[in-house]
């Protein structure tokens, strides 16, 4: 596995992320000639722990987890300790006892499903849509883009001295690579509507919006210390690295968590 980098897709306030969104980047996607290789999906729920009976005097109050799991992990999953900040690795059958056990429940589902895309033979990246399930109500939450540069291993240096992908000098080249292909593929699109403008006025037949927020999108990288989550960044990148990196981002995209 390579390190990867998240990359949050940010609109303009008051503008709702959508199928046109999700078209400008497979449109950034085909300009950047990258070549689709499988779907992907991941889900992430938050657990909150209910107390019965003598349970309620137990110490430390109600605890949340995140639970992590998709088929890429197979029989594996991941939870993380919100108020310890403490991400563990084990088996899908011994979490679900666990869960069962601790009496916790599903407060919040995450869904997270994209495509992946390899660009030569070092370069995956993912482009990845997350819908939040709130009780029995879907929302739809925005996209995001993940960057995995196979040849490396390490954050930065496996000394350690990096504790953020964000700050990696080849993750921070990349990104801003791609990011000035997406300004391009806006900037198409911007002009593409002020022709489309122009030429409705020209014919006063139809008036049309002439805002551009819409067309405001950027990426922003997620700057997550995995320090924070006791995770080292002195051993190969892994998926453990992963996990925190995913709850890091659904985190900064929902604001009911």
């Amino acid at each position: 596995m390579g390190v990867k980098l998240l990359l949050k897709c940010r609109v303009d306030k008051g503008v709702i992320p959508g199928t046109q969104h999700l078209e400008i980047l497979q449109q950034l996607l085909n300009n950047l000639v990258v070549k689709s290789v499988e779907p992907w999906q991941l889900s992430c729920s938050l657990l909150k722990q209910t107390y019965m009976g003598n349970m309620q005097s137990s110490p430390g109050g109600m605890k949340e987890i995140w639970h992590i799991a998709g088929p890429e992990y197979g029989d594996l999953c991941y939870l993380f300790n919100r108020s310890e900040k403490r991400l563990l690795e084990c088996d899908r059958s011994a979490s679900a006892l666990l869960i069962n056990v601790l009496k916790y429940r599903k407060s919040i589902v995450l869904k997270l499903e994209g495509q992946s895309f390899l660009k030569g033979d070092d370069l995956l990246i993912r482009l990845v849509s997350v819908t939040r399930t709130l009780a029995g109500t879907q929302e739809f939450l925005g996209h995001f883009l993940e960057l995995e540069y196979l040849p490396m291993t390490y954050v930065g240096a496996d000394d350690g001295t990096i504790s953020t992908a964000a700050d990696s000098p080849m993750l921070q080249a990349l990104a801003d690579v791609i990011s000035d292909q997406l300004s391009q593929v806006l900037e198409q699109r911007r002009s593409e509507r002020r022709a489309k403008i122009a030429r409705a006025a020209e014919a006063n037949s139809l008036t049309l919006d002439t805002s551009d927020s819409f067309y405001n999108l950027s990426l922003e990288p997620l700057v997550l210390d995995f320090n924070d989550y006791q995770i080292s960044t002195a051993i190969p990148f892994g998926r453990t690295h992963a996990a925190a990196s995913y709850i890091a981002m659904v985190t900064n995209m929902s604001n009911k968590l």
